[in-house]
């Protein structure tokens, strides 16, 4: 709530100035900025889970086991419109080198 309140024009405006002042101006290449997002991916049985809270309410809690498995995607794109092939972090136990016969996306 507090991001979506403080995403306002004057905000807005206030960013773009800065990225001009810092890049633009001081002569840094797009092709020498990037942005990076991450995002995780539980992976198979998620085992049983229980959401608690009144019927009704906006606030629920969901609760459930410890035991899970997380993938985590990383992808950066380069402001020159490229990007970088993908990267995957994973537990490496259990790696099996088929995973990456069919490997489009070429990712790391």
């Amino acid at each position: 709530m507090q991001r979506a309140q403080a995403l306002n024009p004057e905000a807005v405006k206030h960013w773009f100035n800065l990225v001009e002042e810092l890049t633009v101006k001081t002569g840094i290449q797009r092709e020498n900025i990037y942005g990076m997002d991450e995002s995780g991916f539980l992976a198979g049985e998620q085992g049983k889970q229980h959401v608690i809270g009144a019927r009704g309410t906006k606030t629920q809690h969901k609760q459930g086991g410890a035991n899970r498995k997380n993938t985590t995607a990383i992808i950066t794109i380069c402001a020159d419109g490229t990007s970088l092939h993908p990267t995957i972090v994973m537990k490496g136990r259990g790696f099996k080198e088929a995973w990456f016969w069919d490997n489009v996306l070429e990712c790391s």
